[in-house]
């Protein structure tokens, strides 16, 4: 099967996805999300820029500003705007991910405090 033929695959599925969860489920998300990757790495980056688009709106509705996933989708549309060139963009795109890590960061840092001072609180997952 083509790159071609595999993203004709994906967009069908968003779609599907789509109608039975709603635009706003973390599976559709997700599935949008590998859209436009499957896109970007086809070298078609104008319709990955609109499937980020939409990605991080929704994780953005849905995760808010400062989630792992919403940064990410925020990464994915900075990386494609410098493909396309629109390093204005790009360049607002990755001051905003900073201030987004910088917040993420302080947020862990704060409960690796938490855990240092209270150690009942680290726990160990064991399989």
């Amino acid at each position: 099967m083509s790159e071609s033929e595999k993203i004709e695959k994906l967009r069908g599925l968003v779609k599907r996805v789509e109608r039975v969860l709603g635009e706003e489920n973390f599976t559709t998300l997700e599935t949008l999300n590998t859209l436009g990757n499957a896109l970007q790495v086809n070298e078609e980056n104008e319709e990955a820029k609109e499937v980020f688009e939409r990605c991080l709106a929704g994780r953005l509705k849905v995760l808010g500003e400062y989630h792992n996933d919403t940064n990410g989708a925020l990464n994915n549309l900075e990386n494609v705007h410098d493909r396309l060139g629109n390093y204005e963009k790009d360049t607002k795109a990755c001051a905003k991910n900073l201030k987004i890590c910088l917040k993420l960061r302080g947020k862990r840092e704060r409960l690796a405090e938490l855990i240092s001072s209270y150690p009942g609180l680290a726990f160990e997952v064991v399989d």
